[in-house]
């Protein structure tokens, strides 16, 4: 199995548009890494953790199927197949980069020696491979990103401690690769304050919604997912803190 590739994918909006014709098996890392426990001891605490942080926050059968989906084949990955190359792909949102600092730290603790590169899009679809189509997720493949994990690990170790000036500081040094993570780093240090009331997410989503008025949390979260796209939300994150707003400024509506 030394010449495998294995492509870890963002997730199954990615899966479904990839391309058949690439070489390589793919696992699809459905986690949320931005929320959450993130401490890890063990893998193995840790991934029982998040099972039971996602299956209690999200979907009841998410403890089922997250050790049959993913902590399973990343512990398979690592310890019988060994791939010589493993392709990580993710894009440039807070969203995606917690999950991605996790996996190059998981490759690290586990000895991993392989090659391992990075699949990133660009451009307007630096925050969104959804906007990409086949041919040019084929063209993502061939200009993938050879990366040294060993240097992205340790940014991992600094988010989860919720360390955003240390983060920042580990990031600008990374060279080439500083200016695709800086934009999610320094968001993550303006969400990562003491009271949410405080955070950039918060602040800029009550903007959002004085001008659009509570009553239409649609077209909110569309306008927030456009202007504050580096932090690659979904639905359910925006809507808890729109819920925040709402509870504590009674006079919007």
């Amino acid at each position: 199995m030394a010449d495998s590739i294995i492509h870890i994918l963002n997730g199954d909006a990615l899966g479904e548009q990839f391309p058949a014709d690439l070489p390589g098996n793919t696992i699809v890392f459905r986690e949320c890494l931005i929320e959450g426990p993130k401490n890890v001891v063990a893998f193995e605490e840790f991934f029982e953790s998040r099972a039971a942080y996602l299956s209690d926050t999200y979907d009841p059968s998410a403890k089922e199927h997250y050790s049959l989906e993913l902590s399973t084949p990343l512990m398979k990955m690592v310890a019988d197949i060994k791939p010589s190359e493993i392709i990580l792909w993710f894009e440039e949102d807070l969203f995606c980069q917690a999950n991605f600092w996790f996996v190059c730290y998981f490759l690290v603790r586990f000895g991993f020696n392989g090659k391992v590169s990075w699949a990133k899009p660009s451009g307007v679809a630096r925050f969104n491979f959804g906007l990409l189509s086949r041919k040019a997720l084929t063209a993502v493949f061939k200009g993938r990103l050879l990366i040294d994990i060993t240097k992205i690990a340790p940014l991992w170790l600094a988010y989860s401690s919720n360390n955003s000036d240390e983060l920042i500081r580990l990031v600008q040094e990374l060279s080439h690769l500083s200016e695709y993570i800086i934009p999610a780093a320094k968001a993550y240090k303006d969400m990562n304050t003491s009271f949410i009331e405080q955070s950039r997410p918060y602040t800029s989503l009550l903007e959002i919604t004085k001008k659009l008025k509570p009553s239409s949390f649609g077209k909110v979260f569309v306008e927030f997912s456009q202007k504050e796209a580096v932090y690659g939300f979904g639905d359910i994150q925006v809507k808890r803190i729109f819920d925040e707003i709402v509870r504590g400024n009674k006079g919007l509506g």
